[in-house]
């Protein structure tokens, strides 16, 4: 069993603490951690208690890093999660910084999802089927991947997009009455996210017109 017996402090923007047990320096801790602990002079720590103070500050540390990675551009519970490993933090303290954040509100993956669906679609056409595999691709679950989605769509007539989207590039695949041609202009139009048949009326349509 050791005893603190001095905290020292360094730094002043972001201040840590050296604390020192049985006179000793032993290990430096974000300021926000000695709160957190309610560590004091003249407390006895076992080798257990010192453990679960050096978790606690590694998942300090943890959360600070995942909540500056989603500043500005909210990230999703898998992204986070790779970039607190892509960081090195132990298995305990990330899981224990992404359960903080998500009790906070900070990994909220349907709001996420939601604004991805809704910035893919302001910038450009990409159909349902793209934005299902780019929210997967991000870690959002199936369930509510297709929630955001038929929302997105649902006064969407999806033929009327995509022959406007095909009609925007026609120049580039004429004569689109040649099957080599169709071909080429599906194999466009299925990669932008659009389902097959959605995909043969529209060619279709423009192969009578």
């Amino acid at each position: 069993m050791s005893i603190i017996t001095d905290f020292e402090v360094q730094g002043k923007r972001v201040p840590k603490v050296v604390v020192h047990l049985d006179g000793a320096p032993w290990a430096t801790i974000d300021a926000e951690t000695l709160v957190r602990m309610d560590l004091r002079r003249g407390q006895k720590i076992s080798e257990a208690r010192k453990a679960e103070i050096l978790l606690a500050d590694e998942t300090v540390l943890a959360r600070r890093s995942a909540a500056r990675h989603c500043a500005g551009n909210p990230k999703t519970r898998r992204e986070l999660e790779h970039h607190l490993i892509r960081k090195g933090f132990s298995v305990a303290a990330r899981e224990a910084a992404i359960r903080e954040l998500e009790s906070s509100g900070t990994i909220d993956d349907p709001v996420v999802a939601g604004r991805i669906v809704r910035s893919r679609r302001s910038r450009k056409s990409i159909g349902p089927l793209r934005l299902k595999m780019e929210l997967a691709m991000r870690g959002i679950e199936n369930r509510e991947a297709e929630k955001q989605i038929d929302a997105a769509f649902e006064d969407v007539n999806l033929v009327e997009e995509c022959l406007k989207l095909a009609e925007k590039i026609r120049a580039k695949y004429e004569p689109i009455d040649v099957p080599a041609q169709q071909a080429k202009m599906a194999r466009y139009l299925l990669r932008r996210g659009y389902e097959g048949e959605t995909v043969r009326e529209t060619i279709e349509r423009m192969r009578k017109d």
